[in-house]
């Protein structure tokens, strides 16, 4: 799957992630939008609650 991963302090990229395996109970939907949140911007930022690489989108 096609996913912007967060690689560093104020650094995006586009990156292909494995596609995820619901597990039994859950269910994998089709995206077709998606925003950010002011949580993904303060991630960009590097907020310490925060890692690298990330993929945001948590919403």
């Amino acid at each position: 799957m096609r996913a912007i991963l967060n690689t560093g302090k104020d650094q995006l990229e586009w990156a292909e992630l494995p596609l995820p395996v619901p597990k039994d109970g859950e269910a994998r939907l089709r995206t077709s939008v998606c925003g950010i949140c002011s949580s993904d911007l303060e991630m960009m930022a590097g907020w310490s609650r925060g890692r690298f690489p990330q993929v945001l989108g948590h919403e």
